[in-house]
């Protein structure tokens, strides 16, 4: 017999088990509420953030304050200047491009030589 069914009538048991639930249902539920409050909005910026900080720790971490300062200044320009509220998201995306552009630029090196037929550059 797994349970003895005496316990049930034991008014003790019966609080501790009440108790216990209570607390190990309250424990999961805060951990959702801290999740969903704390990851809305931030999309895809954790993989600028990595990108931009070239995967190493100190510049993730330089990146992420980057990051946060033009997350917030966003905002700030929203409330104080009434720009569209896209407008940190551009620049942080434009920010993205610029680095994977030069890391493109630079993997892959155009080079301009001239034309051995008329001298002229290609």
């Amino acid at each position: 017999q797994l349970l003895n069914y005496s316990l049930l009538t034991n008014r003790d048991f019966l609080l501790g088990v009440a108790i216990v639930t209570i607390f190990s249902s309250g424990i999961p539920g805060f951990f959702m509420v801290i999740s969903l409050l704390l990851q809305s909005g931030f999309g895809f910026t954790a993989i600028i953030v990595s990108f931009l900080g070239r995967v190493h720790p100190v510049g993730v971490f330089i990146a992420g304050v980057v990051i946060a300062i033009t997350s917030v200044g966003g905002q700030v320009a929203q409330t104080v200047v009434h720009v569209p509220a896209a407008v940190g998201g551009i620049f942080q995306a434009m920010m993205l491009f610029l680095i994977l552009a030069s890391d493109i630029l630079v993997r892959y090196r155009l080079r301009i030589s001239p034309s051995p037929a008329t001298g002229a550059a290609t």
